[in-house]
């Protein structure tokens, strides 16, 4: 009697294991199990115990499947499986142990051994009601924890297809439980089966057996026997290829791939697909491009959306590759120490690229004006950030900086003209880069560690996609020159970028003008080619510097020119003979944006020093600008003032910069202290708002605990402590500030009752003596209050 013998299984197991008080048992009976599944602990004995009813269940499977196909061997495994899982103290060592065999032996077990153990995990899924949800560990230090997993679920998580040796033994392991399942259950109805089959074994055979078996890419055949299935899964010489083309060429199996919870969507796929390692796969690299192809082209693209495809649609293609390759490289994966991938899988990448020159063909051939059309590029990317605000949590800082170098690394991968669209107005096609330049702006920018300039690829990638687009415009020239004046208001960090890599730029597209067009550059490429060999001369024979274009555009080749070269001695002069020229106005406002160059460098050394920029030799080019300010008369607080909105002084500076160097400013301002004398006071009515807005900045940053750079460690920086520790920072500022208060005139204190409200909260000693010197007749008034301080 099968019950029977079963019933004094589990009394011996129970007097093995040891009885749980009731207490405990109904306290743990809901709670997850915790596995590492990068090393599974079993106590010794609960592994010998674990290990001998797992062979008892292996032997009598293959030992029955000799004389009896499953639907014909009774219940005698599906009840053994059941008592084991009655038996909860049990379930952290079973499932410990199909971790060790399935996750890190699985390419090693042989056919008998997978056979027992796929066999296993359906009897295991079909008492799901009896099996607490599962909370795996993958060994990755991760802020939230990931979410509990069902019994089907982590048996599917166990069996990942990356490499040549996993591919075969997910192969075989999901081809035998699959088959299993249609050979033990063959008299259950089909709603019956698809209660029971877990969609996952489903969709990872739809995606596996197409992968690695040509035929089932093709019209399907008809059905086989069920019994053929099974003798072809338990024969000696089993063939695992042959056995899975005949499960999938079942009828009954072809009927539950109609069903919607058992359809591998396109995403699906993708990310499957994403998780392979391309050196170790089993494919070759052209198999695996012309598995890709019949999936993407083939299957995927032209299949219903209610099936999981595109509707034939292409943007909605690149819409999905884009949000899976963001979604997989941002998953963190076993093995990986905390470090989300930041390569993109090259095959899909190729694919993404094919779709988007093909979209771009199809944009030329549309009549009418396209001023309305959107870049679905940019709406893709900016739809992921929108709906996730900027906020002070750590973790969501550190994933949209994540998340906005994999979309610069997506747009750097794709055809550099595809950043640019074009448009008919009138009779002409324009260029329109509306949609780059505010990505640009809100976002992009804020992964720049130099503050001011974008990486390098990012910025060939679109002066090349600038050159390439042009060839659309009747007047190719004339096209660059609009893009490029229209920078210099709408987003400067372009130029600003050029001025720093323009040494590696140029070359890159002169040769690639001349080979387009054969013709002089145009005006505005000129005019930036013109702009560095002026800054070069000027710094190395003393000619005298151009006065002409925006100021701060030659400020930025001058700065960066003077960065590129070894320091000589001879920028000193050079900024003595920029404040003797007659165009005072070019001047000042040349010597100022210089200063702000030079601040953010200051402030980049401090939070990305791999960049190569130092400290100290950026805090003494700072010193020098600003004391070539102050010995000339010049005024420069302006600079900082937040309330600045005129475009054609030094708000265009601003809007370039980064959001954590502009937060940062207070801690650059500070750090020109030496430079803060006494006729700066009398002359800048200004400059006391501006310290003080900034000091109150520096104590809002250290509350919130976010932005200010620690102190160096030792050796990197040979600066002052003042200009490391951030605690340091505010002490000389708030020095400082009760120094200076006093010798303000009394003009200097009337924007400054604006922020008394907020001094007061944040530090009421500074506050009180504000207000003494802003209102001296009233001092004694306030002698009272003053004592509390």
């Amino acid at each position: 009697d099968v019950p029977a013998q079963i019933a004094v299984i589990s009394d011996r197991l129970a007097s093995v294991l040891g009885h749980s008080s009731d207490e405990n048992e109904a306290a743990t009976l809901n709670s997850p199990i915790q596995v590492d599944i990068s090393a599974p602990r079993l106590e010794p004995c609960h592994q010998s115990v674990v290990d001998l009813l797992l062979t008892s269940f292996c032997q009598n499977l293959i030992a029955a499947s000799y004389f009896n196909p499953p639907d014909r061997q009774g219940p005698c495994l599906s009840l053994f499986v059941k008592m084991m899982c009655g038996h909860r103290n049990l379930l952290p060592a079973l499932l410990g142990r199909l971790c060790q065999l399935i996750y890190h032996q699985g390419p090693s077990l042989n056919d008998a051994h997978i056979l027992g153990l796929a066999s296993f995990v359906i009897h295991l899924t079909e008492c799901r009601a009896l099996v607490p949800e599962v909370e795996a560990n993958f060994g990755i230090s991760q802020p939230v924890p990931e979410k509990v997993l069902s019994i089907s679920e982590y048996w599917n998580r166990l069996l990942a297809c990356r490499t040549e040796e996993s591919f075969a033994f997910c192969m075989r392991f999901y081809t035998a439980a699959a088959s299993y399942v249609m050979c033990k259950f063959s008299s259950y109805s089909h709603e019956e089966l698809c209660a029971l089959l877990p969609p996952s074994l489903v969709k990872k055979l739809q995606y596996i057996v197409p992968r690695l078996c040509l035929e089932a890419r093709g019209i399907l055949c008809k059905e086989a026997k069920t019994d053929l299935i099974w003798s072809s899964m338990s024969c000696p010489s089993l063939n695992y290829k042959r056995a899975s083309l005949c499960l999938w060429k079942q009828a009954r199996f072809q009927e539950l791939l109609k069903e919607k919870a058992f359809q591998l969507s396109f995403r699906e796929w993708l990310l499957l697909e994403l998780e392979v390692y391309p050196e170790k796969d089993i494919l070759s690299a052209l198999e695996r491009q012309d598995f890709h192809y019949w999936a993407i082209y083939q299957w995927y693209l032209p299949a219903p959306s209610a099936s999981g495809g595109c509707d034939g649609d292409l943007e909605k293609a690149c819409s999905v590759i884009i949000n899976t390759i963001l979604d997989s490289s941002q998953r963190l994966e076993p093995g990986s120490c905390g470090q989300s991938k930041m390569s993109v899988n090259p095959d899909i990448l190729c694919k993404l690229q094919e779709m988007v020159l093909e979209l771009g063909c199809r944009r030329k051939l549309l009549s009418g004006c396209l001023d309305a059309q959107r870049h679905f590029l940019f709406e893709i990317l900016q739809g992921r950030l929108k709906d996730r605000e900027h906020c002070s949590a750590l973790g969501e800082q550190l994933w949209r900086q994540q998340e906005l170098l994999l979309h610069r690394r997506i747009l750097v991968g794709l055809p550099a003209s595809a950043l640019i669209m074009t448009c008919r107005k009138g009779k002409k096609t324009m260029l329109d880069c509306e949609d780059f330049f505010h990505f640009v702006n809100s976002e992009l920018k804020n992964v720049c560690s130099r503050g001011y300039a974008l990486s390098y690829d990012i910025t060939a990638h679109f002066f090349r996609g600038l050159l390439n687009a042009s060839l659309d415009c009747e007047e190719s020239a004339e096209g660059v020159n609009d893009v490029l004046t229209a920078c210099q208001t709408k987003c400067p960090i372009v130029l600003f970028s050029a001025a720093l890599w323009w040494p590696r730029l140029e070359p890159v597209l002169c040769s690639q003008w001349k080979r387009l067009f054969g013709a002089p550059l145009a005006e505005q490429l000129e005019r930036l080619r013109e702009r560095q060999s002026s800054a070069t001369s000027f710094l190395s024979s003393g000619v005298v510097f151009p006065l002409s274009g925006p100021p701060w555009i030659s400020a930025a080749f001058l700065h960066c020119t003077v960065q590129q070269q070894s320091p000589c001695g001879r920028e000193r002069n050079a900024l003595k003979r920029l404040g003797t020229d007659t165009e005072h106005l070019f001047s000042l406002q040349l010597l100022v944006s210089l200063l702000f160059f030079s601040l953010m460098d200051l402030i980049s050394a401090k939070i990305a020093p791999k960049e190569g920029v130092d400290f100290q030799t950026s805090l003494e080019w700072s010193l020098e600008i600003l004391q070539c300010l102050e010995e000339r008369g010049m005024s420069w607080p302006l600079l900082f003032h937040s309330a600045e909105k005129d475009p054609r002084k030094y708000h265009v500076l601003r809007s370039a910069a980064s959001d954590r160097h502009i937060r940062l400013l207070p801690v650059a301002f500070y750090s020109l202290t030496p430079c803060f004398h006494q006729e700066l006071l009398t002359r800048e009515p200004a400059f006391l708002y501006v310290a003080l807005d900034f000091y109150i900045q520096l104590l809002r940053l250290f509350v919130e605990g976010k932005d200010l750079p620690q102190s160096d460690q030792a050796g990197q920086s040979p600066g002052p402590a003042e200009h490391g520790d951030p605690l340091e920072v505010i002490s000389t500022a708030r020095r400082f500030l009760l120094g200076a208060i006093p010798q303000c005139p009394a003009q200097s204190f009337g924007n400054v009752r604006l922020l008394l409200a907020t001094c007061e909260e944040l530090d009421p000693e500074l506050a009180a003596t504000l207000l003494r010197f802003s209102r001296p007749a009233v001092a004694m008034e306030l002698d009272e209050e003053l004592v509390l301080f």
